[in-house]
């Protein structure tokens, strides 16, 4: 079940997300936005997991992704 914590406490939508952020921090867009994308198929009307996605789009240097995906959340 996608709600069940792991050993280390985390449910899979935490863990998503810490790899997420850790990837980013890390530089690797790339990453950070799979790991953006497994989390919201977990949650996929979780407006900060998009805000993230929007940011990291940006931050790869995707803006008119980074904008129709802030644009959705904001709407």
């Amino acid at each position: 079940a996608t709600s069940t914590a792991d050993a280390s406490g985390a449910t899979p939508l935490e863990k998503a997300y810490d790899q997420a952020r850790q990837s980013f921090y890390d530089g690797d867009y790339a990453k950070a936005l799979e790991h953006t994308n497994a989390a919201l198929a977990i949650a996929p009307y979780d407006a900060v997991l998009h805000e993230f996605k929007a940011l990291t789009l940006f931050a790869s240097g995707k803006y008119r992704d980074a904008a129709a995906t802030i644009h959705t959340v904001l709407a």
